[in-house]
C-alpha cells in the first residue's frame, strides 16, 4: 500500500464512521500518525482528499463485491448482493450521502463517471437472466434499471426517510429488490427467490 492509499484508506474510514464534514485534517493526521505536511505534499485540501476517497471507495467496492456478488445466473447474484448491502449499508450510505450533501459537484463529476458502465454492465446481466431463463422474456430492461435505481437512490438519499415500526433502511431495501425481482422472474426465477426467501424470513 502507497503512502496516499494508506491516507485515502484511513480518510474513508472516518468519513465513514464521523462523517465528511466532522473530519478535519488534523483528525486524518492524528488518526493515521503521520504530520499535515505528508498529507498536503500528495492532497491540495480536503476537498481533494473528498474527492479521491470517492474514487477510491468505488475501487474498494469493486474489488471487494467482484468475488462476493459474482455468480452464475442474476437471481443469486440479487441474493448475493442483499447479503453484502447489509454487512455494508450504514457506512456505505454515510459516506456516500455525505459527498452529495456537502459536495454535490463532486459527487455529480463521480456519478457521470461510472453512470454508464455501471448501467452497461446492469443490461447485460439483465439480458443474461432472460436469455438464462430466470426473467421473463418481455422484460423492459431500460425500465427496470430505472426503477431500481430509482428506488435505491431514494432509500440512501431521502432525507426524510420513514419506515414502518420496527423496520430499518435494510429491511425495506430487502423488501423491494426481492418481490421486484420476484414480480420479473419467471417460474424458474421465482422458485430459486422463495427458496431464499423461506430461508431468511
Amino acid at each position: 500500500m502507497t503512502t496516499q492509499e494508506y491516507i485515502l484508506d484511513g480518510s474513508l474510514r472516518l468519513f465513514s464512521e464521523l462523517g465528511v464534514k466532522a473530519v478535519r485534517m488534523d483528525d486524518i493526521a492524528a488518526e493515521l500518525g503521520i504530520s499535515k505536511r505528508t498529507i498536503y505534499e500528495l492532497f491540495a485540501d480536503k476537498r481533494d482528499i473528498v474527492a479521491q476517497s470517492l474514487e477510491y471507495f468505488a475501487l474498494k467496492n469493486q474489488m471487494g463485491t467482484s468475488g462476493q456478488i459474482a455468480a452464475d445466473n442474476i437471481i443469486q447474484e440479487m441474493i448475493n448482493m442483499l447479503r453484502w448491502w447489509e454487512s455494508t449499508a450504514e457506512t456505505t450510505t454515510r459516506f456516500v450521502k455525505d459527498v452529495y450533501r456537502f459536495y454535490p459537484d463532486l459527487y455529480m463529476q463521480f456519478n457521470e463517471r461510472h453512470a454508464v458502465e455501471k448501467s452497461e454492465l446492469m443490461r447485460a446481466r439483465f439480458r443474461d437472466g432472460i436469455e438464462q431463463g430466470y426473467l421473463v422474456p418481455w422484460l423492459d430492461v431500460d425500465m427496470t434499471l430505472y426503477v431500481v435505481g430509482n428506488s435505491v437512490m431514494s432509500l440512501v438519499f431521502g432525507e426524510n426517510a420513514s419506515f414502518p415500526p420496527g423496520k430499518t433502511r435494510n429491511d425495506v431495501f430487502r423488501y423491494i429488490v426481492l418481490y421486484f425481482f420476484r414480480g420479473i422472474a419467471t417460474e424458474k426465477g421465482r422458485k430459486k427467490l422463495d427458496e431464499y426467501i423461506n430461508n431468511n424470513r
